[in-house]
């Protein structure tokens, strides 16, 4: 099943992005004050429809045009900072949600900011699978969420939820769904039922309940989610594509497979149109729909997309992410139910326990599955 319940980039990114900004040097010069917040807002209001990609060119703008200005007002480069970082982890450009968070730690003068750049820095290394700085810097929040700031903040509810999900790439389920209700607790008494943090919340819980084998209760969960998504943020928002794609995995999961390739097929739309066809998320939705295709048993179909979903994620995650091993585990699955390429059933088992040895550990459940198979 596609991790999208991580709810999961290297240093060239940041290189295009400031090099985006470079384009337009001469005209953010002559941009004022009011104009570079102007751009802050529509950002602001783009990322809100889930339009990350045009959102991001505003706020690229405004924050490189404001750094030509100075005497500056300090509150307000946080402020740009903490919307950089917010957004590179919408899109999961996680290098430079690091690299922005880094930057707030270093200029921040206060408690709110420094236990959400810890805390964002802490889910930025969670997507690139390095769970030992996640859980560092998750911790390092949460000390300061408990020391520093009044009980039962947002900062601390948002630092549980991430905890939650580092969890979640341990095997640790129970522990997962501990840290989430933590969080949903807390969210639920300061946003209410209705808000897109609770949302977000339910669909980890999902994650949870299906690593625990509870397909009906992660289900349950993620229509919770998708209700709430959906009058929140409209059909078309990249979280709605989440909740469309983990359901589609589960019904697939439960032998529903037109359900399943319908709800992944919807998915796709959404990401192919607000994220681009090269966007990991998109990767995973072809994942998704290759699965769907291989439990259904059209395997020449399953194959076409999982390779798809694969040269997406090896180009998109690096080609040593454990999303790249699960894709690589699910061709080999598929080649060796086909039954005419055992070698390739091999190579590609091969590929994802050289992946998940180093990336998870030998003793993983999921590297100790793959290592049987192995002939």
């Amino acid at each position: 099943m596609k991790k999208l319940f991580a709810v999961f980039v290297l240093f060239f990114i940041c290189a295009s992005f400031s090099m985006a900004a470079t384009d337009t040097a001469k005209d953010d010069s002559l941009l004022s004050l009011t104009m570079i917040e102007a751009l802050f807002q529509d950002s602001l209001n783009l990322r809100l429809k889930g339009e990350y990609l045009k959102a991001e060119k505003k706020l690229s703008r405004a924050y490189t045009a404001f750094s030509k200005h100075k005497n500056t007002n300090p509150e307000t480069e946080l402020r740009y900072l903490r919307g950089l970082i917010t957004l590179s982890i919408d899109m999961k450009i996680n290098d430079r949600a690091i690299f922005y968070g880094l930057e707030l730690l270093e200029k921040s003068q206060n408690p709110l900011d420094t236990s959400f750049a810890y805390g964002e820095i802490g889910y930025a290394y969670c997507n690139k699978s390095e769970f030992a700085k996640a859980s560092k810097y998750c911790k390092m929040s949460l000390d300061v969420c408990n020391s520093k700031l009044e009980p039962n903040h947002l900062n601390l509810a948002r630092t549980y939820y991430i905890l939650g999900e580092i969890s979640y790439h341990n095997g640790a389920y129970d522990l997962l769904i501990d840290y989430v209700n933590k969080s949903l607790s807390i969210r639920l008494r300061r946003a209410g039922d209705s808000d897109k943090l609770v949302a977000e919340c339910y669909n980890s819980l999902a994650g949870g309940y299906y690593g625990k084998g509870e397909i009906d209760r992660s289900i349950a969960y993620l229509h919770k989610a998708l209700e709430i998504n959906l009058e929140a943020l409209g059909s078309d928002h990249p979280d709605i594509a989440i909740r469309y794609n983990n359901l589609g995995a589960l019904y697939s999961s439960k032998g529903e497979y037109n359900l399943a390739i319908l709800y992944i097929k919807k998915a796709l739309e959404i990401d192919l149109k607000k994220l681009g066809e090269n966007h990991h998320d998109v990767g995973l939705g072809y994942n998704n729909l290759g699965l769907a295709y291989y439990n259904n048993g059209e395997y020449d179909n399953a194959v076409i997309y999982c390779k798809k979903g694969l040269k997406i994620q090896q180009e998109s995650l690096g080609a040593k992410h454990p999303g790249v091993a699960e894709t690589c585990y699910w061709l080999g699955n598929i080649y060796r139910k086909m039954g005419t390429d055992e070698d390739k059933a091999n190579f590609y088992y091969k590929k994802a326990y050289a992946i998940l040895q180093k990336k998870l550990s030998p003793n993983h459940p999921k590297t100790r599955t793959v290592k049987g198979l192995i002939k």
